[in-house]
């Protein structure tokens, strides 16, 4: 296999997708944490909440501008 030129674009990895439950969903800190791991390897990560949650609630709860540093 040959090595890609320097000025061709490379596609970055996949990142990770995490559908977490209805309890986990509950307390999205101990959530992050937990995934924080698996998360940090690709350096982002996409959280699809539970489906019986409404989408204000899910955009409100994990507005990054509502959490300060040392919450993430």
């Amino acid at each position: 296999m040959s090595r890609p030129r320097a000025d061709e674009f490379q596609p970055p990895p996949e990142c990770p997708v995490f559908e977490p439950s209805w309890e986990e969903f509950g307390d999205p800190f101990a959530f992050i944490n937990k995934i924080r791991p698996i998360a940090e390897k690709t350096g982002i990560c996409k959280v699809r909440p539970p489906p019986q949650i409404s989408k204000n609630y899910a955009e409100w709860l994990l507005d990054p501008y509502c959490l300060t540093a040392y919450e993430l």
